[in-house]
């Protein structure tokens, strides 16, 4: 997984798989069921040579991510996104944190170290 969003009703996942082709689907907000099938857009075929080496780049797992994220700050998550940073692979995660104010914590995607946490305007 490279990335998940939340929509109004639905979480938007977009997972790399091993070939390097990007698929997105909406997941149920329980995350017990897919809302819609996977889809590839053309540009997502293109860039799969970029893709496949972002989702291999990362060490850390979204998972490990967001506990390294709410174990620094508790609240929330409404969006994960991996992603590079002068050459640097972070997890970027943003949540509403305990006084409901959107943060945003970037994560090492190889270290798990938190490296930056900054209040959202």
């Amino acid at each position: 997984m490279v990335s998940i969003a939340r929509e109004l009703s639905t979480w938007r996942v977009d997972v790399v798989t091993a070939d390097g082709i990007e698929h997105e689907m909406d997941v149920a907000l329980n995350g017990r069921r897919l809302v819609s099938e996977p889809r590839v857009e053309a540009d997502d075929v293109e860039d799969r040579g970029e893709q496949q080496q972002v989702a291999q780049a990362a060490r850390l797992g979204h998972l490990a991510a967001v506990r390294a994220a709410l174990a620094n700050t508790p609240g929330q998550v409404v969006d994960l996104e991996l992603s590079s940073d002068d050459g640097r692979m972070e997890w970027e995660v943003q949540l509403i944190d305990d006084q409901q104010l959107q943060r945003s914590i970037t994560v090492d995607s190889v270290s798990g170290d938190v490296l930056h946490n900054e209040l959202d305007d």
